[in-house]
């Protein structure tokens, strides 16, 4: 339910994160967690498009899932 831009602000922070752990290669356990999560709320939210309170477009969440299972498989 954040808004456009939060939510932009939110990935634009968690890409900060992974490039770190990438560069450190430190908690990439912890952190490739944290997108395993993530990815699976993005999952159970965008399957139940009309029955959840997703803020904008379908196809910029589906952007954002594959953004998230590109990390991982950096990670």
């Amino acid at each position: 339910s954040l808004s456009g831009i939060a939510q932009k602000n939110f990935m634009n922070i968690l890409e900060k994160v992974v490039l770190k752990v990438l560069e450190d290669q430190q908690n990439i356990r912890l952190i490739r967690e944290l997108l395993q999560t993530l990815y699976t709320s993005l999952c159970t939210l965008v399957q139940r498009v009309g029955k959840s309170v997703l803020v904008g477009n379908i196809n910029m969440w589906v952007y954002r899932m594959e953004t998230i299972l590109h990390w991982q498989q950096q990670l």
